[in-house]
């Protein structure tokens, strides 16, 4: 996924919301903030010319030690994170591997045809990182790593990119509905 990781975990808060919980903005942000988080490593992908995906930082261990890093870090500047909260923060991480690997599914359940194999090594450190020839990048600038794949994704993953506007759109439908913006 490229997108619809924000409007994901945006729409995960609405959803607990319907259940009679409520967020202070600073835990909203945080929530939000933990659904993007993940994709920092790019930064590390494209010093290393590897794919981010294929990275350590890119399985569920790394994904709890950031969700401390994120406790840690909001108890140090003053938010209160409520028990829910903190709950969310973990599930938006954790979501957010869940939605990279989508497209892997998407291919075995035969709804695309192309697929590079699992983006997620799930079992990370039991199972180690694939050595991934085909994966070192040649790009020689930062914004052309994080840009330059984008086009062909939409173009060769239709499951991919149908499930991302559909994500987006409901945030958006969410919003919207939720402001009485309409």
């Amino acid at each position: 996924m490229c997108f619809a990781h924000l409007p994901a975990s945006y729409l995960m808060v609405k959803l607990v919301g319907l259940f009679g919980v409520s967020f202070s903005l600073p835990e909203t942000l945080t929530i939000l903030i933990s659904g993007i988080v993940p994709d920092f490593d790019l930064i590390l992908g494209f010093i290393m010319r590897h794919g981010h995906h294929r990275l350590f930082t890119h399985t569920p261990i790394w994904m709890v030690i950031i969700w401390l890093i994120i406790i840690g870090l909001c108890g140090l500047i003053g938010v209160e994170l409520s028990p829910m909260t903190m709950i969310l923060i973990l599930c938006s991480l954790m979501f957010h591997l869940a939605l990279d690997d989508l497209g892997w599914w998407f291919h075995r359940l035969g709804l695309q045809r192309n697929s590079c194999g699992p983006q997620i090594i799930w079992l990370y450190p039991v199972q180690k990182m694939p050595n991934d020839e085909n994966q070192n990048l040649k790009t020689t600038s930062i914004i052309n790593y994080c840009l330059e794949p984008i086009p062909g994704y939409f173009k060769k993953y239709p499951a991919n990119r149908w499930t991302e506007i559909f994500i987006i759109l409901m945030a958006i439908i969410v919003f919207v509905m939720s402001n009485n913006l309409c």
